[in-house]
């Protein structure tokens, strides 16, 4: 036993060994553990794109099965109107050439002029494709070529399919100006008229003669044009395929006016199956799994004009039935459903390439995670060989002191190992890094505050004030230090869910709306979601979510009474409210703190809490450590007013800005001049070249006007007012009406807004025919003179918008 004894005490083992090794074998069961969880991670990883990537693509097809149906509907309506802008505009000029014919008969009396009228007229009708008839203001029927027993009958009560009065509509019109047109219905049958008579469809176009009493009605119908759009498009759709090995197709249903189970609609457009074109479907269809899909679309379109439907399917160009899914979408204006679907297996075969790919950069990632393993594992066994020989011929001697220390278990000492350089070195290192620590921690919340509250910078030093108010107050009711240390970090993150409320109501000047209000209020739920995320401040998550918790249960987000309100949020709403009457607001001054006081008495919050602290918050108030609340310069201010004031794409004043304007100058009684600038064409610009072509016509427009802006320096303001129209007030104080008209008129404007798309190198925009963009553009303009022709902004804009309207 002796010898045995003696042989231990002979055995040596270097506490730099010990240590060292511990190190190594925790450090690699570290990185082992980091790369098993890395792996794992990885292949998890892998798993939820996979499961991602197949929901992507699942939804890209409903997405791009949504789009191609809602861009066949729109083009089916550009076309439409495109058409009858067309033909109203032919028809038209044909109606008003017919009429001069009619102001040839002037200088009779009444009765001989509708005698000529009726004469003349019934010629026209049936030389055209213009029907011509003649009413009185009391909507009674003076003359009819087709049915002339309804003469003398009044039809100015008589209702539509869509209970429109068509006559009522066409006299208080004619009533108000003396030409126009209309586009509405007109009856079928003039003997028998009801409302399922009213049902053509078409232009009704008129000219009033208001000395003889009469109104001349031009009728051009459409429903022949409406057969040929039809036509067209059932024959275009027939042909158009799209997508992997032409799958994809746009089929067409119309609808019955009244359905039944047994055919509910007509299939008028299939490209996957052209010898059921025509037929009537059942609602009763089922696929091969027993799924009424006909059923449920139907349903879906009754309420609310679109469906997602998934059902089995033949594949086109076979007989097997696969899964699709499909979207349908009413095209009310005919009827029609127009729909399209995605093959599932065609959405697997793209999808088995992305799958691939993600399984490559898996494995990629794995040679990557056993390459860094294997090389991280040979520096630390060489790293562990290198400290081990230069720690063992160093500190060995050290340690062997230092194993009686840590044999006893008692406190570790540094002071016997001042002597020991390299040792102090890393233990004073170790609590420097710890210090370090706690100060970073601290410096980098008060950074992250002071990025808060950049963004809303009236409230500057706010949550600084708040944390310390609220330290304070916890000081004084007793509470632990580390309650308060809790309260101060909840007192400067309070308002962290501000980085989630939109610019526009955040830094919104002046008042906010009902729903901007409750939109702000988000900013303690979104303070609260961050935080309980954090583990770091999970302890102080509630606080924040409750610190705008009314007593009484009337604040915001939950509604809790006092009782269920957590002490932090108590002492932070004290202290949050405190600081706010307490500094200078833009839309007031602060208030002093005992002024303060007394409003909080009167608040709803923890009243036994506020009496207890009212002395410590008027002593703390003066401390030197609150910051000051700093304002915005004023040029800041300036370009945040213009935020809301100035229309992002030309440049111009919002028309809710230049109301203001206007109402400023008619305040002060000043003369000016309003234009009211439309530009003709932009429709038909979009419709051949693109949106973007029609937005730089706009943007060019603008240019123009601000150009003007600086020939008139601050004699003018402008806006965009609408799409295409703008609104030009000009004073008429240093400049004459005639100066301003020289450069503010139709000529001149069409001119250098046509020289806008023209360079050296000619026209800058052309259809693929080479017509330039110039052809399809022109400029209306008209104006009012305050105070001759309006006495109030809205006034005067109605006046000059009716003028432009009727050009």
């Amino acid at each position: 036993m002796k010898e045995k004894l003696k042989k231990l005490k002979n055995i040596r083992i270097s506490l730099v060994s010990v240590l060292l090794s511990v190190s190594l074998f925790i450090t690699v069961l570290s990185i082992s553990v980091v790369g098993y969880l890395w792996y794992k991670t990885a292949v998890e990883s892998y798993r939820k794109n996979v499961r991602h990537i197949t929901t992507i693509y699942l939804n890209n097809a409903r997405r791009y099965s949504k789009y191609m149906v809602d861009n066949i509907i729109r083009e089916i309506e550009e076309d439409i109107n495109y058409t009858y802008s067309r033909i109203k505009k032919k028809k038209q000029t044909e109606f008003y050439n017919t009429i001069e014919r009619l102001y040839t008969l002037g200088g009779k009396s009444k009765n001989e002029f509708l005698s000529a009228s009726v004469k003349f007229l019934n010629l026209k009708t049936f030389e055209s494709d213009i029907d011509y008839y003649i009413f009185d203001f009391n909507g009674r029927c003076l003359f009819n070529p087709f049915d002339r027993f309804v003469e003398g009958k009044n039809f100015i009560d008589l209702e539509d399919k869509n209970s429109n009065k068509p006559f009522f509509e066409l006299i208080n019109l004619a009533k108000s100006q003396d030409a126009g047109c209309i586009l509405q219905y007109y009856p079928y049958n003039w003997h028998f008229l009801g409302k399922e008579s009213v049902g053509r469809y078409g232009f009704t176009f008129f000219v009033v003669f208001r000395d003889y009493g009469y109104i001349v009605v031009g009728r051009f119908n459409l429903e022949s044009v409406e057969y040929s759009l039809k036509q067209k498009w059932i024959k275009y759709l027939s042909i158009y395929r799209y997508g992997k090995d032409n799958h994809g197709y746009i089929f067409v249903l119309k609808l019955r006016k009244h359905p039944s189970d047994e055919c509910f609609v007509y299939e008028i457009v299939n490209p996957n199956r052209p010898k059921g074109e025509g037929r009537c479907l059942s609602l009763l269809k089922k696929d091969k799994n027993g799924f009424l899909y006909r059923k449920k679309y139907f349903e879906d379109i009754k309420n609310q004009g679109y469906s997602f439907v998934k059902y089995y399917y033949k594949l086109p160009g076979s007989d097997r039935e696969v899964l699709k899914v499909s979207y349908l979408k009413l095209f009310k204006r005919w009827d029609w459903v127009i729909g399209t679907g995605t093959y599932i297996p065609d959405l697997y075969s793209s999808l088995h390439l992305a799958k691939m790919k993600k399984e490559r950069e898996l494995n990629e990632l794995k040679l990557t995670m056993f390459i860094v393993f294997l090389v991280v594992t040979i520096l630390i066994f060489s790293l562990y060989l290198s400290v081990y020989r230069f720690a063992n011929r160093r500190i060995n001697s050290v340690f062997e002191k230092f194993e009686d220390h840590l044999s006893k278990a008692e406190p570790i000492d540094t002071r016997p190992y001042k002597h020991i350089k390299q040792l102090m070195w890393i233990v004073g290192s170790l609590n420097a890094a710890i210090e370090k620590f706690k100060d970073y921690e601290n410096e980098l919340l008060k950074s992250f505050v002071n990025v808060l509250e950049t963004r809303d910078i009236y409230t500057k030093g706010h949550s600084q004030r708040v944390a310390f108010y609220a330290k304070k107050i916890a000081e004084a009711l007793g509470l632990d230090e580390k309650f308060q240390e809790r309260i101060y970090r909840a007192g400067l993150l309070h308002d962290i869910g501000k980085v989630g409320i939109p610019d526009n109501v955040l830094l919104k000047p002046g008042r906010l709306s009902e729903n901007e209000y409750r939109t702000i209020k988000y900013h303690s739920v979104i303070s609260y979601e961050i935080l309980k995320r954090t583990e770091h401040f999970k302890d102080i998550a509630d606080c924040v979510r409750q610190h705008h918790e009314k007593c009484d249960g009337s604040g915001y987000p939950d509604g809790l009474k006092c009782s269920e309100i957590c002490l932090g949020a108590r002492i932070l709403a004290i202290a949050d409210i405190f600081d706010a009457l307490t500094t200078t607001r833009p839309y007031r001054k602060a208030f002093t703190p005992e002024e303060a006081i007394e409003i909080l008495k009167k608040e709803k919050i923890d009243q036994n809490i506020l009496s207890k602290v009212e002395k410590v918050l008027l002593d703390v108030f003066r401390q030197k450590e609150l910051a000051s609340v700093e304002f915005m310069s004023e040029e800041i201010d300036k370009i945040r007013s213009e935020m809301f004031k100035v229309d992002y794409m030309t440049g111009l004043l919002f028309i809710t800005s230049f109301v203001e304007e206007l109402r400023s100058l008619i305040k002060d009684n000043k003369k000016f001049v309003l234009f009211a600038i439309n530009i003709k064409g932009i429709a038909e610009v979009n419709y051949r070249f693109s949106a973007e072509t029609g937005n730089r016509v706009i943007e060019n427009m603008a240019k123009i006007i601000k150009y003007a802006e600086k020939l008139f320096k601050d004699e003018m303001f402008a806006c965009r007012a609408y799409a295409d129209i703008f609104l030009v007030a000009v004073k008429l104080n240093k400049f004459s009406l005639e100066e301003i008209e020289s450069f503010f008129n139709g000529i001149n404007l069409s001119r250098l807004l046509k020289e806008s798309f023209v360079d050296d190198g000619g026209c800058k925009e052309k259809t693929k025919n080479g017509v330039c963009i110039n052809e399809y553009i022109d400029v209306i303009v008209d104006r009012v003179i305050y105070p001759e022709d309006g006495k109030t902004a809205e006034e005067l804009i109605y006046f000059v918008e009716r003028k432009i309207k009727r050009k």
